[in-house]
């Protein structure tokens, strides 16, 4: 009598378990009871137990139960302990019962990446941030502790990089911590990388992640992995200005001679390093027409110090380069200079661009330098008499032989060059030259009709001085040469040559003939018949008309009339007034003829008896003037202005007279009425 019964649980540990329920009388046979054992009775209890954690972590849960009981006048003097039934496992008595108990053991993790774009420009580049996620997930049924995470980074060609921090962890469900997952148990971490430029141009960052813990008993023998990849999407980019600045030879404009310098640079304005940097550069006349750089480009630095062919991104190279203005560039107006830089990402992604000017507004516009052309043409004519008559003056039939020189004085080459000849004799009457302008030579090997900058054409001419041109003072020359630049026409009228005569330019060859003074007078005669009787008779007045005119090649001055007057008998007679100054042809006098120059005068006579009984009267003047530098050297007597007379020269002015003997008496008588009636 007395039964009880006391169970031990414990787990695979030798920790104490408790039963979810007591043992509890089912049952009992042979006139037993709950508390009484009847010879060869049963009794049967039940007892449960729901396995925990600590049970399936342990691996075992070990049951044993001790039954007391109390013989007739005893107390609990009977005992046993609880066998499992089982004696082919060994234990043949009172050995426990153990239940085994598997669980699986796992764990998940799970790794994800989020960018912020610190920069804002839509790109995941350097310096922007990549915020790493790790969630670890116990999947398995066993507790898992020692939890540990190696975090690997690297590029995409397994360069190593480096976290900036982390991984850190941030939370864990109930009853898990850092180091410990509970089944089911979840732990966050976080890690934060900072894109580096070895990074972006890999193209991406790898990360991978590694955990590892312990199930019960166990060490590390539970893991797991996983990675993420981010993308840096490489956006390669080239910026290339180009600068000019001109170096002046020190006369003030820009031209031959003169020294462009070139400056060029090359920036890395993507997010990526380039390498295999190379510069292309095209150089030409603002036409088109092809130009070689004197020197250049030259790698002169770079702002964060790479080796030439390297940009790292926001690094600037540059190279300079130089022209020396040949003519051809002033010719065009300009010049024109454009470069073409390409480089290459480690993906062998190449980039390029075509440099710009930064003073304009203009994109990926040339370099140009603009040269103003100052086109100027200067000419001079030069002339040399040959004496062919040997008579030691310049006059007719002698040769002037004419030099004319056209130097181009601009900055820009000539071509079209024509000559245009103005030919005059001393009075402004036109003349022709016999022969040219004929080309000659020149001094830079230029083709007629073309001049270089500083070049000299010469060009010659020929004129014979005719009879005609040889009565006027001079020769008078002028050229005037006529050229095109690319910007304009250029003119210019010839200079004599001599600047000491006053005139410094554009002054005319003038040939002056030999002075040939001469001077010839005429004189004609009208009768004014005062009676009416159709004779030269008495009374009659006769007006004289002198024509004075300058025949030969030089002004005369001091022009004088000394008049001499006879009747047929060679008497003297006095004219009743002038010679009388009437008038004069431009630019002449009373007493100054210019050349070709002519003055008149008149004179009057009244016939007297005497002179008309002669039968005529005769009449001349002496004309007289000086020549320049001279003293009454000129003189000419009148001529009558009739070359029919048989005389041409130098004949007197005759009037024929006539007069009759006869005697006119006249008579007359007046009467006076002394008695006063009207009456005679």
């Amino acid at each position: 009598s007395g039964l009880t019964i006391s169970d031990t649980l414990t787990d695979g540990n030798d920790a104490s378990l408790t039963l979810t329920s007591l043992p509890s009388f089912v049952s009992a046979k042979a006139g037993s009871s709950s508390t009484t054992l009847a010879v060869g009775g049963v009794v049967t209890y039940t007892a449960t137990f729901n396995i925990d954690q600590q049970a399936v972590d342990s691996g075992r849960v070990i049951n044993s139960a001790l039954a007391i009981a109390s013989s007739p006048s005893k107390t609990s003097d009977v005992s046993d302990r609880s066998d499992n039934g089982d004696d082919t496992d060994g234990e043949t008595q009172d050995d426990p019962t153990v239940v085994t108990i598997t669980a699986d053991k796992s764990l998940q993790v799970i790794k994800t990446a989020s960018t912020t774009d610190l920069n804002s420009n839509g790109v995941v580049d350097l310096g922007d941030r990549i915020t790493y996620s790790i969630t670890v997930v116990n999947t398995g049924a066993l507790t898992l502790s020692d939890v540990t995470l190696v975090d690997t980074l690297t590029d995409a060609n397994s360069g190593t990089l480096s976290l900036d921090s982390g991984p850190t962890c941030v939370s864990a469900t109930t009853s898990s911590t850092s180091s410990t997952l509970q089944v089911s148990g979840v732990s966050t971490y976080t890690a934060i990388y900072t894109v580096s430029q070895q990074a972006i141009n890999s193209g991406s960052v790898i990360n991978k992640i590694r955990v590892t813990a312990s199930s019960p008993g166990q060490s590390g023998n539970v893991s797991n992995t996983d990675q993420v990849t981010t993308s840096l999407p490489a956006s390669p980019s080239l910026e290339v200005t180009k600068t000019a600045s001109v170096t002046d030879n020190g006369d003030g404009v820009t031209g031959i001679g003169d020294i462009i310098r070139y400056t060029i640079n090359i920036k890395n304005t993507g997010n990526i390093s380039l390498s295999g940097l190379a510069l292309t550069d095209n150089l030409s006349d603002v036409n088109g027409g092809a130009l070689s750089l004197s020197s250049g480009p030259s790698f002169s630095g770079s702002d964060q110090g790479s080796s030439q062919g390297t940009l790292k991104v926001s690094e600037t190279a540059t190279y300079i380069a130089f022209y020396i203005v040949q003519q051809s560039a002033i010719d065009a107006g300009g010049v024109s200079n454009q470069a073409v830089a390409s480089a290459s990402t480690p993906q062998s992604v190449t980039v390029t661009d075509t440099s710009d000017d930064p003073t304009t507004g203009a994109a990926n516009d040339p370099t140009v330098t603009t040269i103003t052309g100052s086109p100027s043409i200067e000419v001079t004519k030069t002339a040399t008499v040959n004496d062919i008559n040997g008579d030691g003056k310049i006059g007719a039939t002698d040769y002037i032989y004419y030099t004319i020189k056209i130097e181009n004085k601009g900055n820009v080459t000539l071509s079209g060059l024509t000559i245009s000849d103005t030919l005059t004799d001393g009075n402004g009457g036109s003349l022709t030259l016999n022969n040219g302008p004929s080309y000659d030579s020149t001094t830079l090997g230029s083709s007629p009709g073309t001049l270089k900058v500083g070049e000299i054409q010469t060009y010659t001419a020929l004129y014979v001085i005719s009879a005609q041109t040889a009565s006027t003072p001079s020769v008078i020359n002028s050229a005037v040469a006529t050229a095109s630049s690319t910007s304009a026409l250029v003119s210019d009228t010839s200079d004599n040559g001599n600047d000491d005569d006053g005139n410094t330019e554009d002054d005319p060859t003038v040939v002056t003939i030999s002075a040939d003074p001469s001077i010839e007078a005429t004189k004609t005669a009208t009768v004014s018949d005062v009676n009416a009787n159709t004779l030269n008779d008495p009374g009659d007045i006769i007006t004289y008309t002198i024509e004075v005119v300058n025949t030969g090649n030089v002004t005369l001055t001091n022009v004088t009339l000394a008049d001499t007057m006879t009747d047929n008998n060679g008497n003297a007679l006095s004219l009743d007034s002038g010679p009388t100054f009437v008038s004069a042809s431009t630019s002449s006098t009373s007493s100054t003829l210019a050349i070709g120059g002519t003055a008149s005068f008149t004179a009057v006579y009244t016939i007297a008896p005497g002179p008309a009984f002669s039968g005529a009267i005769k009449n001349r003047v002496l004309v007289t003037a000086s020549s320049p530098g001279n003293t009454g050297d000129v003189t000419d007597f009148s001529d009558n202005g009739n070359d029919n007379d048989g005389n041409i020269y130098n004949d007197f002015t005759e009037v024929q007279t006539s007069a009759e003997a006869s005697i006119n008496v006249i008579k007359s008588a007046t009467v006076s009425d002394t008695n006063g009636n009207s009456l005679t």
